[in-house]
C-alpha cells in the first residue's frame, strides 16, 4: 500500500511539472513572435522613409528636370513672359534746364492758326525737355540682332498721322513695311503733306478742308525722314520705316518700352531730331526676361536752328 501511494505521488508530480513547464514555454514563445513583428513592422516603415515612391513632397530649392530616369538640377533658370522679352526705358536730360520757345512767323500767317494759338503760342518742338527732366519723342528701336531672315505680321491697325493744332501729331513716329499710313487734316484750314523719304517715293499732297483724309504706304526699310507742310513752314514731323515691329516713342514722362523679343543679344538705339549722331547699346534678352536700360543727353553743341 505504501508502494503504491509513493507510484502514484510519483505520477501526480510528474504530470504536474509537465503542466508546469507546458505553461512557462508557452508565454515565451508568443512574446518572441510578437516581438519578432514588432521589429520587421519597425524595419518596413524605415525602409519606406527611406525609398519615397510616387511622393508628392514639394521639390528642393532648384527645380529638378527629368530626362527619363535621370534627374538633373538646372544651373540658371529664367522667368519667362508670354509676349517675349522685353526692354524698359527712359531718356533723361542731364543738363541746365531747358524751356521751348515760340516759333516766330505763325501770328498773321493763317487766320484759324493766329485765332488758334493767341494765347497758347506754338512752341518749338525740336527739343521738348519733360517736367521730370527727361527728354520727349526720342525715337528708340532694335537696330540688329533679330534672328535672320525672321519676318514678322504687318499690323492691320494703320498709323494716323493728323493735322491739328496747325501741327503734325505726332512729331515723331515709326511705320512698318506696308502698313497704311492714315493722313488726316482736323483743322479747318488748308493743310498740304509734303513727305521727303530718300528710299521710298515722295509725295506732295493738298489737304483743303478739314475731314479729309490721305492713305500711303512705304515699301522699303528707311530710317528717319521729314514730312513737312509747304503752306505752313513750321510744320514738320519725322517718321521711320522699320521691319520689324521693335520700335518706339518716349512720351511725356521720357519712359519707353519694347515688348516680345525673341531671346538674342541686340543693339539698342535712340534717335532725336537735335541729337542725330544718336546713341547705342547692347542688350541681352534671356528666357523672356526685362531689362531697364537708360539713355542720357545733353544740351546740343551748336546751336538751335
Amino acid at each position: 500500500m505504501i508502494q503504491s501511494s509513493n507510484m502514484a505521488n510519483s505520477g501526480i508530480v510528474a504530470a504536474m511539472a509537465c503542466v508546469l513547464l507546458l505553461m512557462c514555454c508557452k508565454p515565451k514563445t508568443e512574446d518572441s513572435k510578437e516581438a519578432s513583428q514588432t521589429e520587421s513592422t519597425k524595419q518596413a516603415a524605415t525602409e519606406e522613409e527611406s525609398v519615397p515612391v510616387g511622393t508628392s513632397e514639394p521639390a528642393s530649392e532648384q527645380e529638378q528636370l527629368h530626362d527619363g530616369d535621370v534627374v538633373v538640377a538646372p544651373k540658371e533658370q529664367h522667368s519667362s513672359l508670354p509676349d517675349g522679352g522685353k526692354i524698359l526705358g527712359v531718356a533723361k536730360w542731364d543738363d541746365k534746364p531747358y524751356t521751348q520757345k515760340p516759333i516766330p512767323g505763325v501770328e498773321g500767317a493763317d487766320p484759324h492758326c493766329t485765332k488758334m494759338h493767341k494765347k497758347n503760342p506754338i512752341l518749338s518742338e525740336k527739343l521738348i525737355i519733360n517736367p521730370n527732366n527727361t527728354v520727349k519723342d526720342v525715337f528708340v528701336y532694335v537696330k540688329s540682332g533679330l534672328p535672320a531672315g525672321r519676318t514678322w505680321p504687318v499690323p492691320s491697325e494703320p498709323v494716323v498721322l493728323d493735322q491739328k493744332g496747325c501741327r503734325y501729331v505726332p512729331h515723331v513716329f515709326g511705320i512698318m513695311v506696308d502698313q497704311e499710313l492714315l493722313i488726316l487734316n482736323s483743322d479747318d484750314t488748308a493743310h498740304n503733306v509734303h513727305a521727303l523719304p530718300k528710299l521710298n517715293a515722295e509725295f506732295n499732297k493738298s489737304q483743303s478742308q478739314k475731314g479729309m483724309k490721305l492713305s500711303r504706304t512705304f515699301d522699303t526699310v528707311e530710317m528717319m525722314f521729314k514730312f513737312k507742310c509747304d503752306v505752313h513752314s513750321w510744320m514738320n514731323a519725322y517718321c521711320a520705316v522699320m521691319e520689324h515691329p521693335f520700335y518706339t516713342t518716349t512720351d511725356g514722362k521720357g519712359s519707353f518700352e519694347i515688348t516680345g523679343l525673341p531671346d538674342g543679344e541686340y543693339i539698342i538705339a535712340a534717335w532725336h531730331e537735335r541729337f542725330k549722331k544718336g546713341q547705342e547699346m547692347p542688350v541681352t534678352i534671356i528666357g523672356g526676361e526685362t531689362k531697364v536700360v537708360e539713355f542720357v543727353f545733353k544740351r546740343p553743341k551748336k546751336k538751335e536752328d
